[in-house]
């Protein structure tokens, strides 16, 4: 919460409790108007009328300004959320959001903005006012009558003990109902982002029952709790309010009819009491909800305040015209506490600056964990790796990551324009107000990374390409990417399975692109299944299996061409026969 938000938060508490104070004072009022105009008093009757039209104005006016104050918290707190609990997620390293112990994901961040709204609507603009209704109300019984005051602190007292036992039972009841409720929400939601590989296979009535089938029996734990227990609970609470209230409307009746007690106090009374009841019922259900909302709430400011191993934004800025990688004796190890797991051990080679590598090896070698560890994803467990001469412990990330074009395995086209894609890439220490030259800049991306939109191209680069690029080939897609590396004028290309979406003519074009069209001076690292994609490289790297290694064998190996890995390494003679993959004499 922003500075702005807070000042108007604080604001909102005082209105809310002054509208409290003039809500509970407005029944004396209207008694008065009641025994003036049973009285026939012209004078009482008068004064009962605008005491009323007072009170009532000014909750009328507590009202108007307590509206407007919370659209200001809604507009300086909620909308700027996103904003700062995205700060706090992107300031944990890449490494604590992809391993395996992760904890927290981009779909639990995105709730986390309602959780929070609604905690800071409940307290705000219900739980504060209702128990400031509440307190008023007692001192409001307390003034007619100390026995009625009594009596309204006892009712109280029993009915926030019985609230705190139901609320108790249902957090834990409704807890792993929720949970299951949630899983089976994100059940469905891949259903349906899967429509074409359901309606393809014709199996939308087995889709269908299955969504009714796994409902069913969290429906039902939940119909128990909903249809059984709670109101049962409530009418119980209702009940003890009546309890409590029969006996102070019959006392105080008494006390009017003897003439020791006004009708004005009778009805401040009266609808003091209802007020007390009819708050507590409020809070007890505002309670659970912010409740139920602080467990996510709480568990997830536990994980995004902990302590960072390191920031992506400190040390020493890189600002170098060329990139050069050396792992000196890297190992890396991952899991939590006992259970950890070696994927890197004692890896060492150098990757000079301007050549073409190529990074080979098996699916789970760990060929990914290395382009990670160039990334800073996560630091090694044991061992150095190094930036030209630097020590990427000591180099500030941002600086150093807005010279790498990096083409993921994955692909992720954003819903907007062909323009925002392609320039998504850049760091905003080098963003700069729109000029022409940029557009062609992005022009002569898209045409290096061999990209055709085939006259899709309606609006130029203000073309939309849809939900996840849906207006898009899988290889438009893949090309899109490319494209974003290149408009980056990258001083390290990281490519992981680049091409994996194109077909070999599609490929032939992209790589040559990628190859050619890049400064000579540009290190480029490909990673790739299709070897036939890799053959102009100049260094082979060759990332073998670590189960698949003796105690004093190299995990990790280097080579001048792919004839000679072929010869000394039988898991690559099995992943180029499986292929078809004849190596040449030397690598290009």
């Amino acid at each position: 919460m922003n500075k702005e938000a807070r000042q108007a938060s604080m604001r909102t508490l005082l209105l809310v409790v002054l509208g409290a104070a003039a809500g509970t004072a407005a029944p004396y009022a209207i008694g008065l108007v009641i025994d003036g105009a049973t009285a026939r008093d012209v004078a009482a009757l008068s004064y009962g009328l605008t005491s009323y039209f007072s009170l009532y104005t000014t909750t009328q006016v507590l009202s108007y300004y307590r509206m407007r104050v919370r659209e200001t918290i809604f507009r300086n707190c909620y909308w700027h959320m996103p904003a700062s609990m995205t700060e706090l997620f992107y300031r944990r390293p890449m490494g604590m959001l992809i391993s395996e112990d992760s904890e927290i994901d981009g779909g639990g961040i995105e709730s986390l903005k309602d959780k929070v709204w609604n905690v800071i609507l409940n307290y705000s603009f219900n739980i504060v006012p209702n128990y400031s209704m509440v307190v008023f109300a007692i001192v409001a019984c307390t003034w007619a009558n100390w026995l009625v005051g009594l009596a309204a602190i006892l009712f109280v007292t029993f009915d926030t003990v019985l609230a705190r036992k139901q609320n108790k039972f249902v957090m834990e009841t409704m807890g792993p109902i929720d949970d299951r409720f949630r899983a089976w929400n994100r059940r469905v939601r891949e259903w349906w982002n899967a429509t074409p590989l359901v309606k393809s296979n014709g199996v939308e009535k087995r889709v269908i029952s299955q969504v009714e089938d796994d409902v069913q029996p969290v429906l039902n734990d939940d119909y128990r709790v909903w249809h059984d227990y709670l109101p049962a609970q409530l009418t119980k609470r209702r009940l003890g309010g009546m309890l409590f209230a029969a006996p102070v409307y019959t006392y105080c009746g008494f006390e009017v009819v003897s003439g020791r007690m006004g009708i004005e106090v009778y009805t401040l009374v009266f609808f003091s009491f209802e007020r007390i009841i009819i708050a507590l019922q409020e809070i007890s259900d505002a309670m659970w909800n912010v409740q139920r909302d602080l467990v996510s709430i709480n568990r997830y400011r536990e994980i995004l305040t902990r302590e960072m191993p390191f920031l992506h934004d400190r040390g020493i800025t890189f600002d170098e015209p060329t990139v050069s990688v050396n792992f000196d004796h890297v190992s890396l190890t991952h899991g939590k506490g006992g259970i950890r797991r070696a994927i890197l051990r004692d890896v060492s080679f150098t990757i000079e600056s301007g050549e073409r590598v190529a990074l080979i090896g098996p699916s789970g070698a760990g060929k990914t964990q290395i382009t990670n560890l160039i990334l800073r994803a996560f630091d090694p467990t044991n061992g150095t790796v190094r930036i030209n001469d630097h020590d990427l412990r000591d180099v500030s990330l941002e600086t150093f990551t807005r010279f790498v074009g990096l083409v993921p395995q994955q692909m992720t086209v954003f819903e907007g324009t062909v323009r925002e894609n392609v320039a998504f890439g850049v760091s905003h220490l080098q963003l700069t107000e729109q000029r022409p030259e940029d557009d062609q800049k992005i022009a002569r991306a898209l045409q290096k990374a061999g990209l055709d939109f085939e006259g899709r191209l309606t609006d130029g680069l203000e073309t939309k390409v849809g939900y996840r690029g849906m207006r898009l080939s899988g290889g438009q897609q893949q090309r899109l990417v490319i494209a974003q590396a290149h408009f980056k004028e990258p001083r390290l290309v990281i490519a992981d399975e680049a091409t994996s979406a194109l077909d070999s003519v599609s490929e032939a074009k992209v790589l040559e692109h990628l190859y050619e069209s890049l400064p000579k001076e540009t290190t480029v690292l490909m990673i790739a299944h299709r070897l036939s994609s890799l053959t102009r490289c100049s260094k082979i790297i060759f990332v073998r299996p670590l189960e698949s290694c003796s105690v004093d064998q190299t995990q990790v190996t280097v080579h001048r061409s792919m004839r000679e890995l072929y010869q000394s390494d039988p898991i690559f003679q099995e992943m180029a026969d499986a292929q078809g993959f004849v190596p040449q004499r030397e690598c290009a």
